[in-house]
């Protein structure tokens, strides 16, 4: 689930001037991703998130950020007028965070310096610290993970990302258990979960699970969906190294 604010009325905007809440945005491509992305085709698409989330960073939030500053210079006359200036000064501060997370999420290009299991372990924080559910993350072959290339690092991140969009979205579950491992041959993530589950069908996925099948077709892997009602969701992700 998306957890994004949607008013019903201007009168339910959240005060967000003293206080930072736990959101997380996740982006879910309109079209899902070509099957048979070579390594290239991947770090190009990664290359362009990452300019594209600058842009709208660098771009748009100066605008914001100047008309919250005129809003808060706006005298009022009346308790109707003071509440309506204070709705839209958060209703601004909403849409600044709310890009930046955007962004944030979009910009992984720009830190493939780091190891997967840190940028892994990161992201999985921030989703803990939102306390949907519980997460259990652990790591097999440390070694072979590490000397992991960009392609894999993105392609497994952005898998990561996406199943824990479902995950938020349908499952209601209260405990996530992810599990990182390589060998010399091998690479694979493992995601795990106690919801509710669902009746798999590979000819009718969802757009998150189609994208997370054509990422890893394009290295050549394998997907495994075990998911049953009431029974939670397994996802098992293999790619040959």
């Amino acid at each position: 689930m998306e957890r994004v604010f949607q008013p019903q009325s201007i009168g339910f905007l959240p005060d967000v001037t003293n206080r930072r809440e736990h959101q997380f945005y996740f982006h879910e491509d309109a079209v899902s991703d070509r099957q048979g992305n070579s390594g290239r085709d991947i770090l190009i698409q990664e290359n362009e998130r990452t300019r594209l989330g600058q842009e709208l960073h660098d771009s748009v939030n100066p605008f914001l950020a100047v008309a919250k500053l005129y809003i808060e210079q706006l005298q009022t006359q009346s308790d109707q007028e003071s509440f309506a200036k204070k709705q839209s000064i958060n209703a601004i501060l909403l849409a600044i965070e709310t890009i930046r997370n955007i962004s944030s999420t979009m910009a992984i290009a720009q830190k493939m310096d780091r190891s997967l299991y840190d940028l892994m372990d990161e992201f999985l924080m921030q989703i803990q610290g939102a306390d949907l559910f519980d997460i259990e993350f652990a790591i097999k072959g440390k070694k072979e993970i590490c000397a992991l290339s960009d392609e894999y690092k993105i392609t497994l991140y952005r898998i990561l990302q996406e199943q824990l969009n479902n995950t938020i979205k349908y499952s209601k579950a209260s405990l996530v258990k992810v599990i990182l491992s390589a060998t010399k041959t091998h690479v694979c993530l493992s995601i795990e979960d106690n919801g509710v589950g669902f009746a798999y069908n590979d000819k009718k996925s969802g757009i998150g699970l189609k994208n997370i099948e054509n990422r890893v077709a394009g290295l050549k892997g394998n997907v495994q969906i075990k998911s049953q009602p009431k029974e939670g969701c397994l996802l098992t992700i293999t790619l040959p190294i």
